[in-house]
């Protein structure tokens, strides 16, 4: 029993520590009431109507160090039932009590100097119209997260602004004070950047039911979105995409209409055959890339008929056929199904078939005969040949009974252009006749060239009437 009482005794202590005294004698000095405390001054109540409003930070004499609440039949804040809309807390107080601006609900904003080191809950609680509760960046013990306040390591979230909807509570929190949320009853939407479990293991102390019956956003972040330009391409809008590169949400803004294809002339790169299909192709000159490439269909034989020619003794003959003008191929007809090699079209040359040799000239003791013979496949081809002296005489040698001498054939010596076996003036009159050109050089040459130096000229004129006087002097 002792130890129950001694528990009562000490949790009555504690909640007495966290709210500021009841002065047993409060003052009033101009707009505001207060009470002293060794020395120093506590406000407890404001009795102008200002709406932006400046604490002073000396009262009577005294410093004003704390913010507290005054009570009738309850608890009340500083500016209850006040048109304040702003409060400008003076660098002198350290302490702001509980309930110090509870039901404040026309104030809209107040900022927290570093001078403050402590903070009752539910100071702020419903305050209906306070949409930020800002702190100096310099205060040890505090910060604003958002308009929220929390501690200055923010593992604890001690009061939220009545007007907020929407808020996010950093994955830092480990505990929510007592009354934070109290008041905040436009509160829909709770944000958090860690998961579910994470949030279960929160401390949340009594009396924030709008907290607790907000709607929660796990895994909750701030989306970072990074912009990538898309342009226009022939089949594809243009647009701006964001991205976030957090989470991969995204959206599309000021998107192009696509710009259609600007094709160019059809290019033809290979051309169609008789039978097989040709291609070609064009491209946009909007995009390179796009190609469109399609068949040119296959030009069909142009076919020429090919009579048969016969083959002959030399020449190889045909059979009739069909040539075609484009490919040059064979074939059997003149629908172009039937294809022929060219082995298959040639007929081979027929060759000579030749008939037995004729005399057609005799030959005689200083002369050759000449022999004809005919091919029996076309009579306009004939051969000759010569028969020679010597075979008129290999004839005569095998008769019997009959002597034979040879003849020898005549060459004219040299000089003796006329063949009579001697030199005299007929010989030099023939020589001037073939130099003027009136006698046969071919036949005379060799004896007219008396010197033996290849031409004939007036040295062998002289010669030979030389040799003409030597043969008279001679008496030939």
């Amino acid at each position: 029993m002792t130890k129950r009482i001694i528990a009562a005794i000490l949790t009555i202590a504690m909640l007495l520590s966290m709210q500021a005294i009841i002065p047993v004698g409060a003052e009033i000095s101009g707009d505001w009431e207060y009470s002293v405390s060794d020395g120093e001054a506590t406000i407890n109540r404001y009795y102008g109507s200002a709406t932006n409003v400046t604490i002073p930070n000396e009262i009577d004499g005294y410093p004003v160090t704390g913010l507290s609440y005054w009570y009738d039949s309850g608890y009340y804040g500083i500016f209850y039932g006040k048109s304040t809309t702003s409060v400008t807390i003076p660098d002198s107080v350290t302490t702001i009590g509980s309930d110090a601006f509870y039901g404040c609900t026309s104030l809209t904003s107040v900022t927290i100097p570093d001078s403050v080191t402590s903070i009752g809950y539910s100071a702020f609680s419903y305050c209906t119209s306070l949409t930020s509760i800002d702190v100096d960046p310099n205060n040890a013990i505090y910060r604003s997260i958002d308009g929220l306040l929390f501690s200055k390591d923010a593992s604890i979230l001690i009061s939220c602004p009545g007007v907020k909807t929407s808020v996010t509570i950093p994955d830092s929190v480990t505990e929510i004070g007592q009354l934070a949320f109290f008041g905040c009853t436009s509160l829909a939407t709770v944000n958090y950047p860690g998961s579910e479990a994470s949030w279960n293991r929160i401390i949340i102390r009594t009396n924030n039911d709008p907290l607790t019956t907000a709607e929660k956003v796990y895994n909750y972040h701030t989306h970072n979105y990074e912009a990538t330009t898309v342009l226009p391409t022939c089949t594809e809008t243009g647009k701006t995409i964001f991205v976030c590169s957090i989470c991969g949400d995204s959206y599309t803004v000021d998107e192009v209409p696509a710009l259609g294809h600007d094709w160019s002339e059809w290019v033809r790169f290979t051309d169609p055959s008789c039978t097989a299909n040709g291609y070609e192709f064009r491209c946009c000159l909007n995009d390179g890339s796009h190609i469109v490439i399609r068949p040119v269909a296959p030009t069909g034989h142009v076919l020429s008929h090919v009579d048969s020619v016969a083959p002959k003794c030399e020449s190889a003959g045909n059979i009739e056929h069909w040539k075609c003008e484009n490919c040059r191929k064979l074939f059997a007809n003149a629908n172009g199904d039937n294809e022929l090699e060219q082995r298959d079209v040639l007929l081979a040359a027929l060759g000579h078939s030749w008939s037995d040799w004729f005399a057609l000239v005799e030959p005689t003791y200083t002369s050759s005969g000449l022999n004809v013979r005919f091919c029996l496949n076309d009579g306009s081809h004939a051969e000759y040949n010569e028969t020679q002296v010597e075979v008129l005489l290999d004839k005569m040698n095998s008769a019997k009974h009959v002597e034979f001498r040879e003849i020898p054939q005549l060459v004219p010596d040299a000089g003796d252009l006329n063949g009579d076996r001697t030199i005299n003036s007929r010989d030099v009159i023939a020589l001037l006749r073939l130099i003027v050109g009136f006698s046969d050089g071919d036949t005379l040459t060799a004896a007219a060239d008396y010197d033996g130096n290849g031409r004939v000229n007036a040295r062998d004129v002289i010669a030979v009437m030389k040799a003409a006087l030597a043969e008279v002097t001679a008496g030939k």
